[in-house]
């Protein structure tokens, strides 16, 4: 399930983000950045649980600032 357009994120607790991502398989992510200026972005697709590991494929990312 691992590829260029995958993140892999361990899983500490998060109950509520395991049980929507086993009801509905879609996840979204923030992601911040000074460096460069400042930049913003969601990134919106699927993901799936595999043991303590969360693996969300990106199919969007949307620039927020």
């Amino acid at each position: 399930m691992q590829d260029d357009e995958t993140l892999v994120f361990g899983i500490y607790k998060m109950q509520v983000t395991q049980k929507n991502i086993r009801d509905n398989g879609k996840m979204q992510v923030a992601i911040a950045t000074k460096d460069g200026g400042p930049k913003g972005y969601r990134l919106s697709g699927h993901a799936g649980i595999e043991g303590k590991q969360v693996f969300f494929k990106v199919e969007e990312a949307e620039l927020l600032l």
